[in-house]
């Protein structure tokens, strides 16, 4: 028996958990995407946004300013350090 052809909810469920290549994805469920694909802007918005993202996430992360993560450090510990020598109590 075939199965139901796919709604855009169910579409966008599959892209999000099989990708949107959907050289990967079940024969069945290929053909039925395949299919919306042809007749909805809305599916293939879909493929669109999940391919530009994927893209995204290649791009190597931005670097950090030189120095920041011992500035937080610092603050960091400034901060529990003055807490720790008054109880956290503001000095009068």
């Amino acid at each position: 028996m075939r199965r139901p052809l796919l709604t855009v909810e169910e579409f966008r469920d599959l892209v999000d958990r099989l990708g949107e290549d959907l050289a990967s994805w079940p024969a069945d469920r290929r053909r039925q995407a395949k299919s919306l694909l042809r007749h909805s802007a809305e599916a293939r918005d879909i493929v669109d946004a999940a391919s530009r993202l994927r893209g995204l996430l290649r791009e190597p992360a931005p670097k950090a300013p030189v120095g920041l993560a011992d500035r937080i450090v610092a603050k960091a510990l400034g901060g529990a350090s003055a807490k720790g020598r008054n109880g956290g109590k503001k000095s009068h």
